[in-house]
């Protein structure tokens, strides 16, 4: 299966690194790959490309955010329809710089294919309850954007592009009423951003997103197989997080490295 990857990247080169290495490592036929890359700093142009084809994985450069468009755009609306557009595959994968696979991502897009699907991804709704946070602020809450169950987020999403292509160029919307941290960003119909309603919801795949051994980090699991995990908050070092939780969350993200890179994560 020809499969388009799409990926937008921010200030977190050695995590960018490691998902390249994850996906060349997880990928039944990796010459069928391409990977799509937007770049929110120009200035990582060429270490993000490096980060693939160091991996001997073929990667195009999408955009960057000089080019985020009309002022009222949000940005990551604007960024997920460039890749949208800039994809050509039958299917596609929607992710990010800190997911990081641990099935073979074109054998499982086939599976979703396979089973009638038209799009999979996580329910954006977490608990933090991994004791590896006690003591830290979010340990005991919900934690995700979305206030109410049902919207997807775009850690990893699976899209049937071909059924979405047919009906819009702009699949990505934001609610008229939208809120940042609060209402489920993106969160445009019943899943994470995709404007276009799905009726039928046994065309829809739910993952599920379960507190993972590492800082505020999720497994993202279908059904019962561990799909993957993601970190979060992977470029925001000096914006939201601080002092004592920013150097925890740095030194459990080195852990999971190594971990990940050794192989003592399994599906």
């Amino acid at each position: 299966m020809k499969l388009d990857i799409c990926i937008p990247t921010y200030r977190n080169l050695p995590s960018l690194r490691l998902v390249a290495w994850g996906i060349r490592r997880h990928l039944a036929r990796p010459e069928d790959a391409t990977i799509l890359l937007y770049l929110h700093d120009p200035s990582e142009l060429n270490e993000a490309i490096k980060a693939f084809t160091d991996e001997d994985l073929t990667v195009k450069i999408v955009g960057t955010v000089n080019n985020l468009g009309k002022p009222e755009t949000v940005g990551a609306v604007h960024w997920m329809n460039l890749l949208f557009q800039a994809a050509n595959t039958p299917w596609m994968i929607m992710t990010e710089q800190d997911f990081f696979p641990l099935v073979e991502l074109d054998t499982f897009v086939e599976r979703i294919a396979a089973d009638g699907y038209l799009v999979g991804a996580p329910m954006d709704t977490m608990y933090y309850d991994n004791p590896n946070a006690r003591g830290k602020e979010m340990y005991g809450r919900y934690g995700r954007l979305c206030g109410e169950p049902g919207f997807f987020h775009s850690s990893f999403m699976v899209i049937n592009r071909e059924w979405f292509a047919a009906k819009t160029k702009l699949p990505f919307s934001m609610p008229a009423n939208y809120k940042w941290w609060g209402q489920g960003v993106l969160g445009g119909e019943w899943y994470y951003g995709l404007r276009l309603h799905v009726a039928d919801a046994s065309k829809l795949a739910f993952f599920r997103q379960l507190h993972s051994d590492y800082a505020y980090g999720a497994d993202i699991y279908f059904n019962k197989l561990l799909l993957g995990v993601h970190l979060y908050y992977s470029s925001d070092r000096v914006n939201r997080q601080k002092g004592e939780l920013a150097a925890w969350m740095k030194t459990e993200e080195a852990r999971f490295f190594e971990d990940y890179k050794h192989g003592l994560l399994k599906p």
